[in-house]
């Protein structure tokens, strides 16, 4: 049985969270929490309030960064697991349910009292398009932080369940990166 004690820490540091729980490449830690894996498993609101409370525990050090992936949509916000966070980062791909999903995020973050939500536009075709996206967000103030174009070589990556290699979205990934690292410090 793995040992959970780490939990129950007032404050939690990368340092404390076991390696059966995170994994470590390149000082970057990795970590899944709540991911429904087989049939019949139920709510996964155990696994949120965890996550709520690891978020509310994890303390960072000096140049830390703590990226959460949460599932699309806004059932997380319901149980305010965004509650402890700094900046709620939204996925805005080129379709009116995206941008009106957005808003929604948007007025959910700023219910829990989230300071900051940026958008990263995802799968854009044309400068035509980004243009279109950039001015519905701005009408719902929402600031984007960057965009993603669309990459064939990323549908081949996924295909193939192969890590992706120098391309476009690639160097469109680290512009972002790097903004929201600007933002942070």
């Amino acid at each position: 049985m793995p040992d959970t004690m780490w939990l129950t820490k007032d404050e939690i540091s990368f340092q404390d969270i076991p390696s059966d729980y995170a994994l470590d490449v390149n000082n970057l830690k990795l970590m899944m929490v709540g991911k429904i894996t087989d049939p019949l498993q139920g709510c996964a609101c155990t696994m949120a309030d965890i996550t709520r409370e690891l978020m509310g525990k994890l303390v960072t050090k000096d140049k830390e960064t703590v990226l959460v992936d949460m599932e699309a949509g806004i059932e997380s916000f319901g149980r305010g697991v965004e509650r402890n966070v700094d900046t709620v980062l939204i996925i805005v791909e080129p379709s009116y349910e995206s941008i009106a999903l957005a808003e929604k995020i948007e007025y959910m973050a700023d219910g829990i009292g989230v300071g900051k939500v940026r958008a990263i536009l995802n799968k854009i075709s044309t400068e035509q398009v980004e243009r279109r996206i950039l001015n519905e967000l701005e009408k719902k103030e929402i600031m984007s932080i960057g965009s993603i174009y669309l990459d064939p070589l990323v549908n081949e990556a996924n295909f193939e369940g192969k890590a992706l290699s120098d391309s476009l979205a690639k160097e469109d990934v680290r512009k972002i990166l790097r903004r929201l690292l600007e933002e942070s410090l």
